[in-house]
């Protein structure tokens, strides 16, 4: 045990002192020969990823296309609605001016049939009293 606390003792204070001696980088700046190489698997990962990327533009584009296709499918649909609206109106004023005019006629025949009730009861006055003074 005595041993191990020694050398433990020993491997700690050489550290120190290694570390105390080296210069504190806390912002080391690279050059060519420092600067840390790159990993000639990573170029294949890029163009794994930019594959990936053409095919993310590939799938809106799609996606693009397919939006503008529904856009013209539901504006058509409301170009349909409005003309079929448009339609509906159109027949419902002629039918509305076809049943005012049947309106106006009935109350014109309905003033004649007024008129001719009026006449009839001035007429069936009229023969009571002649009756009434024929007797």
């Amino acid at each position: 045990k005595d041993y191990r606390a020694a050398l433990t003792r020993t491997l700690l204070s050489t550290r120190n002192q290694v570390q105390a001696n080296q210069p504190v980088k806390n912002n080391p700046a690279f050059t060519i020969s420092n600067f840390p190489r790159l990993d000639h698997l990573s170029s294949a990962n890029t163009l794994t990823a930019n594959d990936n990327h053409v095919d993310a533009i590939g799938m809106f584009e799609k996606l693009r296309e397919t939006m503008i296709e529904e856009g013209k499918k539901t504006r058509e649909s409301f170009d349909q609605l409005k003309e079929e609206m448009s339609q509906r109106y159109n027949a419902y004023e002629q039918e509305l001016s076809n049943l005012k005019s049947k309106v106006a006629m009935l109350d014109n025949q309905l003033a004649q049939h007024d008129l001719v009730q009026q006449e009839t009861m001035i007429l069936i006055t009229s023969i009571i009293q002649v009756i009434k003074s024929g007797m």
